[in-house]
């Protein structure tokens, strides 16, 4: 089943890959990547608000593979494949192995990655980082190793050098740690200071790029922005976005409902579909948080990548991009499977 699911997202990121030329945007990428390494960052921390990792990849990429619109953006979709193998890890250990297939299905098919699976962009980086990053976050929590604590430390360093919107998965990290070790009193395989330790280790390899580029770009974007001050319809535009319809959105967001609260029933209740309404009333069934640890992880990866910059946008300066919050929609992803999971164990019983 996994199989089909890559090759069909590998057809559906393939097909008509060299149809368009290459954009503005994409030109600006192969511009970069053709320079020379020190070059490089000095150009894109001066004229890009992009962080340079997926420049540099690019550069080595196109030194052996060539520059045409099929090879540069290759890359791009090979990364974008990679990602669904990690998004089905990600679900298959919060979850089970059916939220797991459900949302790398999602991911394969879905219009938004696809369209920037396509370009010459960091998005796809950024993305299979974020999931990387999340991946050994939660087998620290479940099992505290060495080699996850390792794997989280690298890939939130590469995400954080790959695009500006990594920093807030990160944040996002830190919400939900520090809500645990504060309010909810939570029994963790990581302990608070080894979770601190870690933080320090980002912050200490970040700080090259602070200095050396970080606040040279947000000099840039705010005397040279060209983004206007996103809307509350914005936050409504991007989940459409991920979504890919209107119909799929307002499907979407009932399964999200479903995996966020559970039907239970009582002792003499029984879930009938037809009297659905009169069961309510009658109190035969109880709605209640399901996994509720679990639901709160993916809230916060959900809203953080989104609400933080839709704030930055409308009290300091206008940042607030739909592309960029695509870090975001891998949570709704999850939380839709696990609805679709919900519904299939719990109301429909078939396998």
């Amino acid at each position: 089943m996994l199989l089909a699911i890559l090759l069909l997202g590998l057809f559906l990121r393939i097909y008509d890959l060299s149809k368009e030329s290459i954009w503005y945007d994409e030109a600006g990428s192969v511009m970069y990547a053709e320079l020379n390494i020190f070059q490089l960052l000095e150009t894109v921390a001066s004229h890009d608000c992009t962080p340079p990792l997926y420049y540099v990849i690019l550069h080595y990429w196109i030194g052996l593979f060539g520059e045409s619109e099929f090879t540069i953006r290759l890359f791009s979709v090979i990364i974008s494949l990679s990602s669904i193998y990690v998004l089905y890890k990600v679900g298959t250990l919060l979850f089970n192995k059916n939220v797991g297939l459900l949302s790398s299905l999602i991911l394969a098919v879905s219009s938004f990655h696809i369209y920037y699976t396509q370009e010459a962009r960091s998005y796809g980086l950024m993305v299979l980082l974020t999931l990387l990053s999340f991946y050994f976050l939660i087998k620290i929590l479940k099992k505290r190793k060495l080699a996850a604590s390792i794997g989280y430390i690298i890939a939130s360093i590469l995400l954080m050098y790959t695009h500006l919107y990594g920093l807030f998965v990160v944040i996002a990290q830190n919400i939900f740690l520090l809500t645990v070790f504060l309010f909810l009193h939570k029994t963790l395989e990581l302990n608070f200071r080894k979770w601190i330790l870690f933080q320090c280790a980002l912050v200490i390899a970040y700080i090259p790029w602070i200095f050396f580029g970080l606040i040279k770009q947000i000099t840039f974007v705010q005397h040279y922005h060209w983004y206007a001050a996103p809307k509350v319809t914005h936050i409504i535009k991007s989940f459409y976005e991920y979504s890919g319809s209107r119909s799929l959105l307002i499907v979407f967001l009932a399964l999200s409902f479903l995996s966020i609260v559970s039907f239970k029933r009582t002792e003499n209740g029984h879930i009938d579909w037809k009297n659905l309404f009169n069961s309510i009333e009658d109190r035969k069934l109880v709605l209640s948080i399901s996994n509720a640890n679990k639901i709160y992880f993916l809230l916060v990866w959900l809203f953080t990548p989104i609400i933080l910059p839709f704030l930055i946008s409308i009290f300091i300066t206008p940042i607030y991009v739909i592309r960029h919050t695509i870090t975001a929609s891998l949570a709704f992803y999850l939380l839709v499977a696990k609805g679709i999971s919900d519904i299939s164990i719990k109301y429909v019983r078939f396998k």
